[in-house]
């Protein structure tokens, strides 16, 4: 009985978000008989794996979303995009939510964005540094002076939010996270500075072993939402009952049989709430 009241609880925040209930909502659901409305979202999600994202990869960035939105009456409608694009949709209105990074509690988003994000974050990603695990030249740990010695890549869209670790002249940007990982395996870089899911995930398609030597800190990242088609109140109200849903998930166990079964359990402990420290600057 409390599992009906809480959906039928999400159904009604879903109708109290939406302007224009016409243009929301195309389709119904039943829950225990009851005829709820469920809304379209258009939903932008990070593929920064692009063409090379895996299954178990494909499960986390897609699959996960759609199923916490799911769980609060939403269809969501998944596009993806390089988190500079993704920044410019949302602001824009051509999406209705997406993930937003936040990092030494700074959000990396425009000044005055024409958007709401939840009040808290849900996801934890580490930024490391990584070598390849069977280069002996590299110590196993190093520390934020060591890093001068090196050749160290890293996704270019990180580039200004991320200053001014990254502002060195041995820091080589690379235009997409796959021929980052090409250029470590090649032997054109000596490292690669990534967050900790696109690292494990280019490793397994590219068939390398990586080996984390240096804690750069945490991207946080949080669901925030359009003001196009909502006030940013409701804006507000539709980021944060993404991250209500997902802690549900957490606390009834469906999110840990989800990724178990997808054979995601190492991304486990990333689900936030947990505080987080960034390193980069010490």
């Amino acid at each position: 009985m409390q599992r009906v009241s809480e959906r039928f609880q999400w159904a009604l925040i879903a109708l109290l978000m939406c302007v224009d209930v016409s243009v929301c909502f195309a389709e119904s659901h039943d829950i225990d008989g009851l005829s709820l409305p469920r809304e379209n979202l258009k939903v932008g999600i990070l593929s920064r794996v692009a063409d090379k994202l895996g299954r178990r990869d494909y499960y986390f960035e897609t699959e996960l979303p759609r199923m916490v939105f799911q769980e609060v009456g939403f269809e969501a409608q998944i596009s993806n995009y390089n988190y500079p694009r993704l920044v410019r949709s949302l602001n824009q209105g051509l999406i209705d939510i997406g993930p937003i990074f936040r990092y030494n509690d700074k959000f990396l988003t425009p000044e005055n964005p024409d958007f709401t994000c939840a009040d808290q974050a849900h996801l934890g990603l580490p930024l490391i540094i990584s070598k390849l695990a069977n280069n002996d030249e590299i110590p196993d740990e190093l520390s934020a002076a060591d890093l001068n010695k090196y050749n160290i890549g890293y996704f270019r869209s990180l580039e200004k939010g991320i200053d001014p670790f990254i502002n060195r002249p041995n820091f080589k940007p690379a235009n997409n996270v796959s021929s980052l990982f090409k250029m470590l395996k090649g032997a054109r870089i000596d490292m690669v500075f990534a967050d900790f899911v696109i690292t494990q995930s280019l490793s397994r398609e590219l068939n390398i072993e990586t080996k984390e030597v240096f804690k750069a800190g945490f991207l946080e990242v949080f669901m925030c939402a359009s003001h196009q088609r909502r006030e940013p109140k409701m804006a507000k109200n539709l980021a944060n009952s993404y991250a209500e849903a997902l802690r549900k998930l957490q606390g009834s166990g469906e999110l840990k049989a989800f990724l178990a079964a997808k054979g995601l359990t190492l991304y486990e402990d990333l689900f936030l709430p947990r505080p987080q420290q960034n390193a980069a600057s010490n």
